[in-house]
């Protein structure tokens, strides 16, 4: 259950990285808004922070080969 949740961090880390990148570089580069380009571009740390955090969850909650054969067995 905790590795979903993970998962999920992960993806919505994903996007805010994705978005502030993408938005962040194309709005600044019109040359329209600078602020608004600041604004995108200061939400890529906060978002591979959050991306960090969903996939150091997966990797340490995630179930591993052995628990996985364990519990096969155990069915039988």
């Amino acid at each position: 259950m905790i590795a979903l949740i993970g998962k999920v961090v992960l993806y919505i880390g994903l996007l805010i990285t994705t978005a502030g990148l993408f938005f962040g570089f194309g709005i600044m580069f019109k040359g329209n808004n600078d602020e608004l380009a600041k604004v995108f571009l200061m939400s890529v740390p906060f978002g591979f922070v959050i991306l960090f955090t969903g996939v150091a969850t997966v990797v340490m909650f995630s179930p591993r080969e052995s628990e996985l054969r364990d519990s096969l067995n155990s069915k039988k």
